[in-house]
C-alpha cells in the first residue's frame, strides 16, 4: 500500500496536469501522455495491488496510503468519464452521416480500451498492408511508404488518406506511429498510404535540413498521383494528416499546393490535396502572437530571457531549420502553415483541426491560431478538454471522440462520392 499510493497519486496529478512537467523533461511527458489515454488498465493494476496489500495486517499509515489510493483512481476515472463528454465540434460545410452499428463500434471500443494490444491486435488483422513501398531516392537512399486497405476490400478507386508522422521533425516512423487513426480510417473504406521523410539529427550536425521534410511529403503526394491507381486508390482525391510535426507538414503541404520553393527539380508536379486533418501541430515558427515564449515560462524555463528567441525558435535553429532566425526569418515565416493560411485568404481546401488543452509539448493556442485564419466555412476545429500531447496514440474516450468527429469530416459531401 505504502508503494501503490504515491504512484497512482503521481499518475493521477500527471493526468489532471497538477504537476507542471517541463517540455523538455521526456519521461514525465511519456508519463502523463499515457497515463491519460490507459485509464482502465491504471485502474485496474492499482485495484489488484489494493486486493493484494489487504490480504495482510495494515498500519494506521498503511491505511492512509489505501485511502490516497482509492482517491486517486477515483480521480483517474473521473477524468475516464469527463472524456465522453466532449461536445461535436461545428461543421459549417454538408456532410452525410455514415451508416455504422453503435453497439458494434462501442463493443470494439470498449475492448480496445480495457485490453489495447488485444484491440490493437484484432484491428491489425482487418486490414491488409503492402509495406515499405519506395516512392522517392535521395543521395542517402530510398524513402519508403506503406499503404493499408480494409482486409477483403475488392472496391476500385478508394479515397486516399496519406499520414505523415510526428516526431519533433528528429524520430519517429511510419511503423509504429498512428496506428489507431488509420486503422480507423481504412475501416471507413478509406485507403491509407503511411510515409516516412528524412529527419534531422539531435547532434547538429547531419540530418536532414529544412525544406528536406516537406519536399519529401511533396514527393510522397506527386507519387500517390501517379501510382496509387494500380493499387485501387483514386488519386484525385487525397486527404494528408499527420500528428504534431506531422501536423505541421500535412497542413503546409496542403496550404502551399505546387509552390516550386517546396519543390526542388520537380516543379512542375501537381502536389494539391484535397483536404488536410492537423492533430496537435506545430502552426508558427514566428511565435507570431507571443505564444511560445509564454509557452517557456510555463513549461520551460521559469524566467526565460527576453532578449533570446523563444525554445521552439531555438530547437528549429538549431536542429531543423539551422540558420539564425534574426538573419532569415523569412524562411520560418514561409515553412509556417498560420503564415500561408492567411496569405491565401480563404482559397484553401477544408481543415479538420484538433488539439488537447493540458498539451505541454505543443500550445493549445497553436492550433487555435491556424483555425482562425482559416476561411471558417472550410475549417473544423476540435477542442479536445482534458487531452495531452498526441492523445490519439492510443484507445481512449478522448481519441474516440476525435475519431468520430474525424469520421464526420470525411464524409463531407466535397470529397470522394464513395465516403458518403
Amino acid at each position: 500500500a505504502m508503494m501503490l499510493a504515491p504512484v497512482t497519486a503521481a499518475l493521477t496529478a500527471l493526468v489532471a496536469k497538477e504537476i507542471t512537467v517541463p517540455s523538455s523533461n521526456k519521461i514525465g511527458f511519456y508519463v502523463g501522455a499515457f497515463a491519460s489515454q490507459l485509464h482502465l488498465p491504471i485502474v485496474g493494476g492499482a485495484l489488484f495491488g489494493l486486493y493484494r496489500a489487504l490480504q495482510h495486517p495494515l498500519t494506521l499509515i498503511d491505511q492512509a496510503a489505501i485511502l490516497l489510493s482509492l482517491l486517486s483512481i477515483g480521480a483517474i476515472l473521473v477524468d475516464f468519464i469527463h472524456g465522453f463528454r466532449i461536445p461535436p465540434p461545428h461543421f459549417p460545410m454538408a456532410f452525410t452521416d455514415p451508416p455504422h452499428s453503435r453497439t458494434h463500434l462501442w463493443a470494439r471500443r470498449w475492448l480496445q480500451m480495457l485490453l489495447p494490444p488485444v484491440g490493437f491486435l484484432i484491428e491489425l488483422l482487418a486490414t491488409a498492408a503492402s509495406r515499405n513501398i519506395a516512392y522517392w531516392t535521395h543521395d542517402n537512399g530510398p524513402l519508403h511508404l506503406d499503404i493499408i486497405r480494409q482486409r477483403g476490400h475488392k472496391g476500385e478507386s478508394l479515397p486516399v488518406f496519406l499520414y505523415v508522422h510526428g516526431g519533433g521533425w528528429v524520430t519517429g516512423s511510419k511503423d509504429y506511429i498512428g496506428g489507431l487513426v488509420i486503422n480507423h480510417v481504412v475501416r471507413q473504406g478509406w485507403m491509407a498510404v503511411s510515409i516516412n521523410y528524412r529527419l534531422s539529427s539531435l547532434k547538429g550536425a547531419g540530418g536532414a535540413t529544412w525544406p528536406d521534410h516537406i519536399v519529401d511529403v511533396k514527393r510522397a503526394i506527386a507519387w500517390v498521383k501517379a501510382n496509387i491507381r494500380q493499387y485501387g486508390g483514386d488519386p484525385n482525391c487525397i486527404v494528408i494528416a499527420g500528428g504534431s510535426a506531422g501536423g505541421h507538414l500535412a497542413a503546409l503541404a496542403a496550404l502551399t499546393p505546387s509552390l516550386a520553393e517546396f519543390q526542388p527539380g520537380f516543379e512542375d508536379e501537381d502536389t494539391t490535396v484535397q483536404g488536410c486533418v492537423t492533430l496537435y501541430g506545430v502552426h508558427d515558427f514566428v511565435d507570431e502572437h507571443g505564444q511560445w515564449r509564454a509557452w517557456d515560462s510555463h513549461h520551460g524555463k521559469r524566467h526565460p530571457d527576453p532578449a533570446k528567441p523563444p525554445i521552439i525558435v531555438g530547437f528549429l535553429q538549431k536542429f531543423i531549420i539551422k540558420r539564425r532566425f534574426e538573419e532569415h526569418a523569412n524562411v520560418y515565416r514561409r515553412a509556417s502553415p498560420a503564415h500561408h493560411a492567411a496569405r491565401l485568404a480563404g482559397n484553401h481546401v477544408p481543415f479538420f483541426v484538433a488539439h488537447g488543452d493540458r498539451d505541454i509539448l505543443v500550445p493549445y493556442i497553436e492550433s487555435q491560431l491556424l483555425h482562425s485564419k482559416l476561411d471558417p466555412t472550410k475549417s473544423v476545429f476540435l477542442h479536445v478538454p482534458g487531452g495531452h500531447h498526441a492523445f490519439d496514440s492510443l484507445p481512449s474516450p478522448r481519441a474516440f471522440a476525435m475519431l468520430d468527429a474525424l469520421t464526420r469530416f470525411l464524409h463531407i459531401d466535397s470529397f470522394h462520392p464513395k465516403t458518403r
